[in-house]
């Protein structure tokens, strides 16, 4: 071989050792980054569920109060936008998807009550 080649390869082989190196350092941030993402993912999930079951005591009790129409309106819209990004972020980390079957069941029960509600209120309001 001449020296050239033999530069080359030497060269080569280096360069080849600085990427494995570089792809073991990269896939053992990334391996952490998704551990933690996964943990915090869990923990937010848990506090959406634990807060979603707050939010159906309360509508449970407290639904016929017309003056909590506009909270109850508002919450349940934004508790169904939340669901579906967790329900995304748990499908794409691999994690089991947790049903919440209240919130994806009652929702156009709670959603004509509440503008049932809203109707009554604003023809009490009104007289």
């Amino acid at each position: 071989m001449a020296r050239e080649e033999t530069e080359r390869v030497d060269t080569l082989r280096y360069s080849w050792h600085n990427l494995q190196r570089q792809v073991r350092e990269t896939t053992a941030t990334l391996a952490e980054l998704e551990a933690r993402f996964r943990r915090q993912l869990i923990d937010d999930v848990t506090a959406f569920t634990d807060e979603c079951n707050r939010f159906y005591t309360q509508y449970d009790t407290v639904a016929a109060v017309a003056t909590t129409v506009n909270n109850f309106s508002a919450n349940i819209d934004c508790y169904t936008d939340s669901h579906h990004y967790h329900r995304h972020q748990l499908v794409l980390t691999c994690c089991c998807v947790t049903a919440l079957p209240r919130l994806t069941q009652n929702n156009r029960k709670v959603r004509f009550d509440v503008n049932l509600l809203s109707r009554a209120a604003s023809y009490y309001y009104y007289y």
